[in-house]
């Protein structure tokens, strides 16, 4: 399983997450064979 996270679009950016480093680690543990990637922030 792959999740794809894209950069936020909206002006002016909101200061938040999809998903917390919590949230990531129990996916990594739950699905060993899965992939999180994200897009590349401006700054």
């Amino acid at each position: 399983m792959k999740i794809g996270l894209t950069r936020e679009t909206k002006v002016p950016e909101d200061n938040r997450v999809a998903l917390s480093p919590m949230q990531v680690a129990k996916l990594n543990l739950d699905y060993p064979d899965s992939e999180i990637e994200k897009k590349k922030n401006r700054h």
